[in-house]
């Protein structure tokens, strides 16, 4: 079978974290973990990009606790890629906002609510302010933004609330705000979190208000995409893949089965040889259908169907 063309890249460049967020995939803290080094990540970029890589997208944990961030980001821009920068957004300053305006396409920052229920779901009391007052440096400085909300059964009906604090602020007005699908894993699974079938279709249904109402919104899910006719589907493993601070290959950063490893595998040979990767692409057209994260998280099963399908 043909190989796919590989379109989308996660970094997750650390697991360490100023935060210990209750949702978080990565179950991220202080923790010192065993990180890529730079040499790792360029040869992988390299790589990537002789695999048609277009659009790379750099996370963590929090990547600014890497010292050479600015490093990676350059040479990934030197690439003639497009990349994206995720982070909480605390550890903002002038210094790194410089060169995140020189090397980053688009900023992601994440909003899960409006005060109270930002602050509790993010650990800390005050973050909601803290984090306005980042976005505001960034929308002054132009950069792209788009912020996230993972969707979970405890702020769901924050996503309206949200939008119209947004909008009252002119955030809006230029940048979107992204919902993303709580996927039980990390630490939202130890913490008991979830997104129930019911207000998954709640949140479908204020998405869809929301669009009609103007509002620049956006359900990154893959059943919805398809639900809806607005894309395939799930394209982790097809055109999309995730490489993990340790360095393993995952089809996409919330599942967690491994590919292989970096350190000790081609990132090509990985893309072009996987049975695993071989398999998502036979079936992708066929039974899978709907998000493999939430499938694997349900039932180990990554050729199982979407629990909410």
């Amino acid at each position: 079978m043909e190989n796919k063309s590989l379109y989308y890249l996660t970094i997750n460049v650390t697991n360490k974290c100023n935060l210990a967020c209750k949702h978080c995939y990565d179950s991220s803290d202080k923790c010192f973990g065993n990180d890529l080094n730079l040499n790792v990540i360029k040869k992988t970029l390299k790589e990537a990009k002789s695999l048609g890589l277009v659009s790379v997208l750099i996370t963590g944990g929090e990547p600014f606790l890497r010292k050479d961030l600015e490093k990676i980001l350059h040479y990934s821009k030197s690439l003639n890629l497009k990349v994206f920068l995720a982070t909480n957004g605390t550890l903002l300053d002038k210094k790194n906002i410089k060169f995140i305006k020189k090397y980053v396409d688009k900023i992601n920052i994440s909003l899960d609510g409006v005060s109270k229920f930002h602050d509790m779901i993010r650990g800390r009391k005050g973050l909601f302010k803290e984090t306005l007052d980042k976005i505001n440096k960034i929308i002054q400085e132009e950069i792209p933004l788009s912020i996230s909300f993972t969707a979970q059964d405890n702020n769901y009906f924050q996503i309206e609330e949200l939008v119209n604090y947004l909008n009252k602020k002119g955030i809006l007005e230029n940048n979107f705000l992204n919902i993303k699908r709580f996927i039980n894993i990390g630490r939202g699974l130890k913490n008991n979190l979830d997104l129930s079938k019911k207000n998954y279709f709640n949140v479908v249904k204020i998405v869809e208000k929301l669009k009609k109402d103007g509002i620049n919104i956006s359900f990154k899910d893959p059943l919805y995409s398809l639900k809806f006719g607005r894309g395939y589907g799930c394209y982790a493993g097809i055109h999309i893949l995730s490489i993990k601070n340790t360095g393993d290959v995952w089809i996409c950063t919330k599942v967690e089965k491994s590919l292989g490893n970096i350190k000790e595998d081609s990132l090509i040979n990985i893309w072009n040889n996987s049975d695993i990767l071989r398999n998502l692409r036979e079936k992708s057209n066929e039974t899978i259908k709907g998000c493999r994260a939430a499938a694997y998280a349900f039932s180990g099963d990554l050729f199982s169907k979407d629990p909410i399908f």
